[in-house]
């Protein structure tokens, strides 16, 4: 059997600190807080959303979608906010309920007509590894970002290919093809706070469109320290829910006061678990940002930012900052490599020690890692196993890395696989399948290969 959701706006806010009145809401009720269900992008039937103001409102429409739902608002009249509640209910929700006794109401009517199924999981199964292909040029994109970042930006996947998307064109990096692009265009940012998809231009968050998971579940935007999670995939996505700022465990904004901390690309894993976002200078390791957890017969949306969420960063030695101290962003010289997942069943994750290699977490102080090498973490970031050559990404149970030349694939239930492949700058993994894009050259004059 179903339950209703019900939605407070105010949770879903972008600070740690920010309101988190459903969960204390419910429980004064008197319901019990149960588990959380299984990661979803999908809404509950029927819906309660309870509003503050007409702004939490419009901003959650775009994802609301036409989702029915009841909508709650506070109960008290303010002559300057009259008109901006006229305006954000002009086309819906057809039932508005106000304060305390609207809300009681509200969830007595949402649990008359529970839908018989709970929300579609977002986990999907991983795709088919596909073969690997030649060393291809590739001169797309643009000269002022590192060729890792081009190839993420230009990165789909489907079920039977991998390119890389150009102006107009599209690479297969199996076959070394070019056809006409096809598909969705990407969200285009207008400006600070607007979005344009073909002719049309919509209200959406600060930064850049960075990517979209492969699966067509979620997307990305984000500049500096702040990114933004999206619904949907390329053309058809939406803003949905804001990165949570939880510094220090967050992304740097500023080093040496003056360099920006972009976004690289983000993944989202198969099973939907947990998701890796890439900047220039540290990686977080975090999860779905809107979860929902069972009270009672009714599913609350919660912000969600649990455990095991860590943050990942390079010491040069060269540059200035304290790597021990987590309150110096000066100390995030650059991003290691990590990979979601890894060959064995326990593999949260895995980490390449490049150069000195920290690891933060809540509650703690950075922990030194490694200076060479790799290693595979579980679930209670304990190390399970450690290797001794070039660890360069991976993706879907696969880890990727190179000894002179010769690539090595480590996946479950397989024997290492053990690939010539040369020189080797780089690369980006394919998210979801156990290849990965390997890249080598500089920009004018840049090659890839599927692997």
């Amino acid at each position: 059997m179903g339950r209703p959701g019900v939605i407070w706006l105010g949770d879903l806010g972008t600070y740690r600190w920010s309101s988190r009145k459903g969960e204390q809401m419910l429980a004064s009720m008197g319901l019990p807080a149960g588990p959380l269900t299984p990661p979803t992008v999908a809404l509950p039937s029927p819906l309660v959303v309870f509003a503050e103001t007409p702004e939490q409102l419009e901003q959650a429409r775009p994802w609301l979608g036409s989702a029915p739902f009841t909508l709650v608002r506070p109960d008290r009249d303010d002559p300057d906010e009259a008109w901006l509640w006229e305006e954000a209910l002009q086309h819906g929700p057809p039932v508005v309920l106000r304060g305390a006794e609207g809300l009681a109401v509200a969830l007595d009517a949402a649990l008359e007509h529970a839908g018989p199924e709970l929300p579609e999981p977002a986990a999907r199964p991983r795709r088919t590894m596909l073969p690997g292909g030649p060393w291809l040029d590739w001169p797309g994109g643009t000269t002022f970002q590192t060729p890792a970042t081009r190839i993420a930006r230009a990165l789909r996947t489907s079920e039977d290919a991998v390119t890389l998307h150009e102006a107009g064109e599209a690479l297969d990096l199996r076959t070394g093809t070019r056809v006409e692009r096809e598909g969705p265009v990407d969200p285009e940012r207008a400006g600070r706070g607007d979005w344009r998809r073909g002719t049309a231009t919509f209200p959406g968050p600060a930064g850049h469109w960075v990517g979209a998971d492969p699966y067509g579940r979620v997307a990305w935007s984000g500049m500096r320290c702040r990114y933004h999670w999206w619904l949907g995939s390329h053309g058809a996505a939406r803003p949905w829910v804001p990165s949570e700022h939880d510094w220090p465990l967050g992304h740097a904004k500023k080093l040496w006061g003056y360099m920006d901390n972009d976004p690289v690309r983000f993944e989202l894993a198969p099973d939907a678990e947990r998701a890796l976002s890439h900047y220039e200078h540290d990686v977080l390791l975090c999860g779905l940002p809107l979860r929902w957890r069972a009270m009672g017969d009714l599913l609350v949306a919660v912000r969600f930012s649990g455990p095991p969420n860590a943050l990942f960063y390079v010491s040069d030695g060269v540059h200035p900052g304290d790597p021990r101290d987590p309150e110096d962003s000066d100390a995030r010289h650059r991003a290691p490599v990590v990979a979601l997942g890894g060959p064995t069943p326990d593999a949260l994750y895995a980490v390449g020690f490049e150069a000195s290699t920290f690891r933060l977490m809540a509650g703690s102080t950075p922990e030194h890692l490694g200076d060479d090498g790799w290693a595979v973490y579980d679930t209670s970031h304990q190390e399970v196993s450690r290797g001794f050559d070039r660890l360069l990404g991976g993706s879907a149970g696969a880890l990727h890395t190179i000894d002179g030349g010769t690539l090595r694939r480590h996946a479950r239930l397989l024997e290492t696989e053990k690939t010539p492949v040369g020189e080797v700058d780089g690369a980006v993994p394919v998210g979801d399948r156990a290849n990965i894009v390997l890249w080598r050259g500089t920009a004018d004059a840049l090659q890839v290969r599927l692997a």
